[in-house]
C-alpha cells in the first residue's frame, strides 16, 4: 500500500475555497479576513509536486508512507504578511494576529498547532526538490493575478 500525506493544497488557479494561499488573499479583499496565528506551524503541498511525486510512486510502483509538503514551515501570520507585500503592496493591508490557543478552546479539535509536515525522506526516495513556502506565493502571484 501507498499513503501519501499532503500539507495545505495551493494552486494558483483554484478558487480561493480551494486554495490555502488563494482563500488568505481572498478573504482580505472580500473584507472578510479573520486574525492569522503567528503561534502556529503549517506546511503547504503545491500541486505540481503533488502531480510529479503521484507519477513517480504509481510509474515506479514505489510503496510507502510519503509526505508532499513545503520544505519548510510557515505560521499563518508570516504567509498573510509576505502574500499582501507582494500581492497587494498598495493596499495596505494589516494583518491581526490572533491566538490559536485561544480558539482551540472554542474549536478543540479544528487545527493542530504545531502542524505541518517534514517531506525530506519523500524528497529523497522520489529524486524530487520540493518548493519553499515563499516560492508557492511567489508563484501565486505571478500565475494568479
Amino acid at each position: 500500500a501507498t499513503v501519501i500525506r499532503i500539507g495545505n493544497l495551493s494552486q494558483p488557479i483554484y478558487h480561493p475555497s480551494l486554495d490555502y494561499i488563494g482563500k488568505v488573499l481572498w478573504r482580505f479583499d472580500a473584507g472578510r479576513h479573520t486574525p492569522m496565528f503567528p503561534d502556529q506551524r503549517v506546511t503547504l503541498t503545491d500541486m505540481s509536486d503533488l502531480t510529479q511525486s503521484i507519477l513517480k510512486i504509481v510509474n515506479y510502483g514505489i510503496h510507502g508512507i510519503f509526505h508532499v509538503a513545503s520544505n519548510d514551515s510557515v505560521t499563518p501570520f508570516e504567509l498573510a504578511e509576505y502574500l499582501l507585500q507582494m500581492a497587494r503592496p498598495s493596499k495596505n493591508y494589516q494583518v491581526e494576529p490572533g491566538n490559536i490557543d485561544d480558539y482551540l478552546r472554542s474549536f478543540p479539535n479544528r487545527y493542530p498547532k504545531y502542524g505541518g509536515l517534514r517531506s525530506q525522506f519523500t524528497q529523497n526516495e522520489l529524486g524530487l526538490n520540493f518548493k519553499d513556502w515563499r516560492e508557492m506565493v511567489n508563484n501565486f502571484v505571478k500565475k494568479a493575478l
